[in-house]
């Protein structure tokens, strides 16, 4: 190469460098770590992230020590968690990197949280149980959520507050009760999971259920939001020729609509990726971000509506690299999203715009593609955008949180 080339490459380089860093730059320093205090005798996991309605932001997550299991919770306030607290604790839980507690609240005083209780000798045999309270410190005795009395899984749920009650959805494996030791969830290994919702009183009263499908897929997580139209929930469906695809049901007039594909990726999978969707709303638009690895591309798609749900425009593809998924979105407006996935070892997160524009990608936290690294989790917080997500670099496993700078 002359010099004359040589000096041409190097100016085309600082050309390409200065036209695309200074965003990513600005963006990550404005990246900053949030302590999380841990005890070196117990394990942290499972973090869960919610911001109410009202605009109080809360992490809810699991300690495992000698004594059995025990979830927690506690408040973000200017850039710290504060006033950490339990909600219930035993030594019987059903522990899982995919299916983890969460927490949900109105106003930051009524609450609504469960935890995943072993009701047999079968491995995968588990109910949920669930605590209300009416001030955020005082929490029931817990209760069973399903009624069916089976020894099956019962399980990936999700909820949000509704009106003046609680939505609450999950899969549930009742027709499913003794094929579940092995947990292949292989095709026509046994019977399908369903889709269940039910409408929770603050004081912990079952008010409805209903059955929203009658086969979905066995352990990927459901996802809900809330609409001007009302709730929808969002997750992965099966179909007959084990197509997984991801599909909405949305709640109209106290029924529930025939559970409707949002866009065809024709992923046909003999086996659950435990992978679910997650979904988020801003007054009535709506933005669903989810993995597929159709026809052998990994990637991670977003999508949107402006009509709650009931039609969606074309998906825009996410990830740069290959992708393990392990989603979470929200809605910052009315036509903009963040979502957060893994790739190459990495927690990413990027905005994008309805219009299939978006920003250039950022990176969170190196982390592992271990089970145990589990789904890392974003809010939007008073202070910024907040993640939080299981670290198993070094002895045991630990919680880490981040705070983006975005105003």
């Amino acid at each position: 190469m002359n010099n004359t080339n040589f000096t041409s490459l190097i100016l085309l380089l600082i050309t390409f460098i200065s036209c695309s860093s200074p965003n990513q730059s600005k963006q990550q320093s404005m990246l900053l770590d949030v302590p999380f205090e841990t005890d070196s005798t117990k394990t942290y996991a499972e973090p869960y992230l919610m911001t109410t309605a009202t605009g109080q932001t809360y992490m809810s997550w699991i300690e495992e020590g000698e004594n059995g299991a025990e979830l927690r919770y506690a408040y973000f306030d200017q850039g710290k968690w504060k006033s950490p607290q339990s909600i219930a604790s035993g030594n019987n839980w059903f522990i899982n990197w995919a299916d983890y507690p969460q927490i949900a609240s109105k106003d930051g005083k009524s609450m609504l949280s469960f935890f995943l209780q072993k009701s047999g000798e079968s491995t995968y045999a588990y109910d949920i149980q669930f605590m209300s309270s009416l001030d955020g410190k005082n929490w029931s005795a817990p209760k069973t959520l399903h009624d069916d009395g089976l020894q099956a899984e019962h399980g990936f749920v999700s909820m949000l507050s509704y009106d003046e009650n609680y939505l609450v959805s999950w899969l549930d494996g009742r027709n499913s009760a003794g094929q579940m030791d092995q947990h292949n969830h292989q095709s026509g290994s046994m019977a399908a999971m369903t889709l269940r919702a039910a409408i929770l009183s603050p004081e912990g009263k079952k008010l409805q259920e209903w059955e929203i499908d009658n086969r979905t897929c066995d352990c990927c997580q459901t996802s809900v939001a809330l609409t001007n139209n009302g709730p929808v929930v969002v997750y992965r469906d099966r179909g007959i020729t084990e197509v997984r695809d991801i599909a909405i049901s949305r709640l109209i007039n106290g029924e529930w609509t025939q559970p409707k594909t949002i866009f065809q990726d024709n992923w046909q999978i003999k086996g659950c990726p435990v992978n679910g969707p997650r979904a988020a709303s801003k007054n009535n638009s709506l933005a669903v971000a989810w993995f597929s690895a159709a026809k052998g591309q990994p990637e991670v798609k977003v999508i949107f509506s402006t009509d709650g749900g009931e039609n969606f425009e074309k998906p825009i593809k996410i990830n740069m690299a290959p992708s393990i998924g392990r989603v979470d979105i929200v809605m910052i407006d009315e036509s903009t999203a963040y979502v957060s996935w893994m790739e190459k070892g990495e927690i990413k997160a990027k905005k994008v715009h309805q219009n299939g524009t978006s920003e250039e990608a950022i990176t969170i936290a190196k982390t592992t593609e271990e089970r145990a690294s589990g789904f890392p989790q974003m809010t939007i917080a008073k202070e910024g955008l907040l993640f939080a997500w299981t670290d198993t670099e070094g002895k045991g496993t630990r919680i880490k949180s981040k705070l983006l700078k975005t105003h």
